[in-house]
């Protein structure tokens, strides 16, 4: 089937949203290619901020634990 056998069909408006509609799943595509490498890095140094951030809490928490028993004796 020709493009023209298909425009025919579809009639202007249709052949238009059908191609509009390929263009935006292909931009689409391309987006998803580029972006996702970039946000799986951006989840891996959030998640290695959160460990860092819950490892200075406990740290915290064990040192004012130790204070108390220190300032208890």
């Amino acid at each position: 089937m020709t493009a023209v056998d298909l425009g025919t069909q579809l009639g202007k408006k249709g052949f238009q949203n059908l191609v509009d509609k390929a263009v935006r799943e292909s931009v689409d595509m391309e987006l998803t290619a580029k972006i996702e490498p970039r946000l799986a890095a951006i989840e891996s140094r959030i998640a290695a901020v959160e460990t860092r951030l819950d490892l200075a809490e406990r740290l915290a928490n064990l040192e004012a634990e130790v204070s108390a028993l220190k300032a208890s004796r």
